[in-house]
């Protein structure tokens, strides 16, 4: 605005015109004066007995700016609102008159999302030039046939999942169809044989690892797979070529009962930023752990360091059957409670979360001479796997404990084998032992049940 009209408006001799013509026809008495015309917004100055037009007022300029900038907003029968653009066209924001999506609301987020759907046609995938991907859905919202077809004979799934690995890098998962683990520790070390032969002939899996082992506790199990890693500190502040002993901590834990149930693991950790490949393994004859070094030369290595399992062989697998920690129940420390067994399980299956597509997680089950204190440990990490895993759940207990596994296994049992049930503890008849470990007629059914469990999850 000129300094001028900004000064005649600050002493007050500034006039407003309903419209431009009646401004024009007005003779002031003072010059300069000012003068705004309401129908056009166009502020005049009268200077040398006559009118100046200076354009639209600062204000309205703005305000000009402001309504070409904004989206208009528009009413009609059809719609509660439509945001236009510019020319007045129709953009995809909008809403009709029971508040959904508009027409060309729909139509845009399908053209953009690549996929359509008809009333009759259920939804189709397709790429840019409206050619279909294998994924297409029938109208009551199951794989069409060609999808089933696509799914059946395509090894690699999930090619378009990622996740963030311990390093924080973004990686991308591809878990194999017929791929599968079997984690932890006696129990499944003497189902897995059959188990495989059951996972194989039923639902196709080919590679299968068989990772139970007879006596590992749940530290061993989780340092094996990479989800809670050992630390290790090195005799003598240094590392050597080959065989090292070494100082252990597992996850707060110096000495292990199980020790000597250690299976050697592939690894390796970081020395000085430098990354040191090796075995971590038990020596039954020193009764030592021990770190095998694949270094050729002599490293200097004064503090604790984390030993990082190298399981990748089996890391994009599709199914992974976890039962870890019955080894645990009744150590006289924290590593035996409920709470350090279910968080324990919880750490692995979160680390394995993101690489295997279907975990399922069994429950275990009381000795038959297991004391009362036992008992409730056992008891309690079931009750917590339940709650936390929900449909992901195999209670294995709940089927000794129940009347079909006589049935099943063509066990008439005795009243005693009764009575424990009712207290929860394993019937002797079910057992190969002194009541530690089920026997292998048990184990077939308890198989069984699994087969029925996988098959009624869909997933294969």
């Amino acid at each position: 605005m000129p300094n001028a009209i900004r000064q005649i408006m600050e002493n007050g001799g500034f006039m407003p015109f309903a419209t431009e013509a009646e401004l024009l026809a007005y003779v002031p008495n003072i010059s300069p004066s000012a003068a705004k015309a309401m129908d056009t917004k166009k502020v005049w100055l009268w200077k040398d007995n006559g009118w100046y037009d200076t354009g639209l007022s600062e204000l309205d300029q703005a305000i000009s700016r402001v309504q070409q900038q904004v989206p208009k907003l528009e009413s009609s029968s059809e719609n509660i609102f439509t945001v236009t653009d510019a020319n007045g066209l129709e953009t995809w924001i909008g809403a009709d008159q029971d508040g959904e999506l508009t027409t060309k609301a729909l139509s845009s987020i399908q053209k953009a999302q690549s996929f359509s759907s008809q009333k009759y046609g259920g939804l189709m995938f397709t790429d840019e030039n409206g050619v279909l991907y294998d994924l297409a859905l029938n109208p009551d919202g199951t794989f069409s046939n060609h999808t089933k077809e696509s799914l059946s004979t395509n090894d690699s799934m999930s090619e378009n999942d990622f996740y963030f690995d311990s390093d924080n890098q973004l990686k991308k998962i591809k878990s194999v169809k017929h791929k599968s683990i079997i984690l932890g520790s006696s129990t499944l070390w003497l189902m897995q044989a059959n188990m495989s032969s059951m996972l194989n002939s039923d639902f196709k899996f080919s590679d299968i690892y068989q990772g139970g082992v007879s006596g590992e506790s749940i530290e061993q199990i989780a340092n094996r797979f990479g989800a809670i890693p050992v630390k290790i500190k090195f005799d003598g502040d240094k590392i050597i070529p080959g065989q090292n002993f070494i100082s252990v901590d597992f996850d707060g834990l110096t000495t292990l009962v199980s020790a000597k149930s250690t299976r050697p693991v592939i690894g390796h950790i970081a020395v000085g930023g430098r990354m040191v490949s090796g075995t971590f393994s038990y020596n039954t004859t020193e009764n030592k752990f021990m770190f095998t070094s694949q270094s050729a030369d002599e490293i200097y290595a004064a503090n604790q360091y984390e030993f990082i399992s190298n399981f990748t062989s089996y890391s994009d697998s599709d199914l992974l059957i976890l039962n870890a920690g019955k080894n645990n129940v009744g150590q006289n420390n924290e590593h035996g409670t409920a709470a350090y067994i279910n968080d324990s399980t919880l750490r692995i299956f979160k680390h394995m979360q993101p690489l295997a597509k279907h975990i399922i997680v069994a429950s275990h089950f009381s000795n038959t001479t297991s004391n009362d204190a036992v008992l409730k440990i056992v008891n309690d990490v079931n009750a917590q796997y339940e709650k936390q895993y929900g449909a992901l759940y195999f209670d294995m207990n709940a089927y000794l404990m129940s009347p079909e596994v006589w049935s099943d296994t063509g066990i008439t049992p005795n009243e005693i084998d009764l009575q424990k049930q009712k207290e929860g503890r394993l019937p002797l008849s079910l057992a190969r032992d002194t009541g530690s470990h089920l026997n292998d007629v048990t184990n077939a059914a308890v198989i069984q049940k699994l087969k029925q469990f996988i098959l009624e999850k869909g997933w294969y």
